[in-house]
């Protein structure tokens, strides 16, 4: 991008040595960071970093004062050491993901670059990775993926529940996983967090009962699914894990809240 170069160079012209203070945020002033163009936008600086994050494969950032304010987005791995310094106390740069730090940074959307989840395969599909999110939230029984250029850019959708924590380093930016229910996430005062495939986590429905089987609860969604009559199912631990199945049409607000953060219900897709 012609213009981005133009702000680079304007801004690095007058570099100095002085060493870059990282907030814990990962942002700084005074830096930016060469080439990677993803895409800009002329918002405030203090917006930068949230649109960043909204913005899928920006991985970081270089906000100047040109016109009235540019965040200029990137892509790709870097890390704290790729920033150069500038003498502009006006710019600014950070990063929403430092791969090369060991830890994994996830942004609003649930999904981060350089992780991937082990095993609970469910299905495979060819497809860019932008798509695959949307495609693990489309695929019935997909909880979260792992995508990788591997064999042409392969999307890995899994099952079972799983959180953040599950996630492992990879420590290459060719790969990116993500989720569509982070279970770390409890429920929080009365009402219930219910999640992109109608889960909610410590939660009941009374009565309805139609019969129960012990599974693990990764196979209790399917189970419903695959009983004609089961509309709606309840999941706890009782018996090393059993799936309560109901019928009869119900809605989220019939749901009721439990003090059991083991137990797990759902509706199925048929019934909404």
């Amino acid at each position: 991008m012609v213009i981005d170069l133009l702000a680079v160079n304007s801004i690095s012209a007058g570099s100095t040595e002085k060493k870059i203070i990282w907030t814990k945020n990962n942002t700084a002033k005074s830096c930016g960071f060469h080439g990677n163009d993803l895409s800009s936008v002329q918002i405030p600086k203090d917006l930068c970093l949230k649109k960043c994050e909204e913005t899928f494969e920006c991985t970081h950032f270089t906000w100047t004062k040109h016109y009235s304010g540019t965040c200029w987005m990137k892509k790709g791995l870097v890390s704290k050491n790729d920033a150069f310094q500038t003498n502009d106390s006006t710019t600014m740069c950070g990063l929403t993901n430092d791969c090369r730090s060991g830890s994994t940074s996830w942004n609003i959307s649930d999904w981060a670059q350089c992780c991937g989840f082990l095993e609970n395969d469910l299905s495979i599909v060819q497809i860019p990775k932008e798509h695959c999110l949307k495609k693990c939230e489309d695929t019935f029984g997909c909880t979260h993926f792992t995508w990788t250029e591997h064999f042409g850019s392969i999307c890995w959708m899994k099952k079972g529940l799983v959180s953040k924590n599950d996630a492992f380093q990879t420590g290459y930016d060719s790969t990116l996983c993500g989720m569509v229910n982070d279970y770390s996430l409890e429920n929080t005062g009365s009402s219930l967090r219910w999640h992109r495939n109608d889960l909610a986590k410590s939660c009941d429905f009374c009565g309805s009962n139609l019969l129960n089987i012990q599974v693990p609860i990764e196979f209790c969604v399917n189970k419903c699914v695959e009983t004609s009559e089961c509309t709606h199912f309840t999941w706890t631990n009782y018996n090393n894990g059993t799936c309560w199945m109901k019928k009869g049409l119900v809605s989220k607000n019939q749901a009721i809240r439990t003090n059991d953060s083991s137990a797990i219900c759902g509706i199925i897709e048929r019934t909404r």
